[in-house]
């Protein structure tokens, strides 16, 4: 029962044995994209964002 159809029709593979791995390439090429089209855009943002922060005025330490 565990290694049966039943556990093809439950992970919803759709007939497709390496549907998973499709699905986990796909969310790699997806974040790799992603990264490459926005790390310059959040790199100009981080200089603003640490200009509008307010400074703590508390010693940490």
């Amino acid at each position: 029962m565990a290694g049966g159809s039943a556990a093809d029709d439950f992970l919803g593979t759709q007939g497709d044995v390496w549907d998973t791995q499709w699905d986990m390439f796909l969310a790699l090429v997806g974040a790799i994209t992603s990264l490459a089209l926005l790390s310059r855009w959040h790199d100009r943002q981080l200089p603003a964002a640490t200009a509008a922060r307010p400074v703590c005025a508390v010693p940490v330490g």
